[in-house]
């Protein structure tokens, strides 16, 4: 339907819409985090035990299918949910970022990339679940 401003009239999203929101905007978090600790570690201003370098890079690559999400979940419902999903989880993620600043956990950044190791994955499998239920 046509509003007058030629807008389009869109239903409002349910409360799956902005869980995955949130959920993806926790992984686009966590994964920052990762990237920015593995190429410290890569190019030699950070240490850590190779063996939570190893599974800090299996989370990291765990939480890739977050976008493959978001792209089901456009096909499924109509793709600019999908596009004000990604849209609202970035925004979200910026937000954290503020917030992370602002609280000085800046300082120790390196408990957000391996509390992820665990975080991830758990956050990964309730993402699959709420877009797998998605009719």
């Amino acid at each position: 339907m046509v509003v007058p401003c030629g807008c389009w009239r869109r239903p409002v999203p349910d409360a799956k819409f902005y869980l995955i929101s949130v959920l993806s905007s926790l992984v686009f978090y966590i994964r920052g985090h990762q990237a920015s600790h593995a190429v410290a570690i890569r190019v030699g201003q950070a240490e850590l035990n190779p063996a939570l370098a190893i599974a800090m890079a299996l989370s990291y690559w765990f939480a890739f299918p977050t976008i493959l999400f978001l792209v089901w979940y456009g096909y499924k419902t109509e793709w600019w949910y999908a596009v004000d999903a990604f849209v609202l989880a970035v925004i979200i993620r910026l937000a954290l970022t503020k917030i992370e600043i602002a609280s000085g956990l800046v300082r120790s950044a390196w408990i957000i990339s391996l509390s992820g190791i665990v975080i991830l994955p758990i956050v990964i499998i309730a993402l699959y679940a709420v877009v797998t239920v998605v009719a």
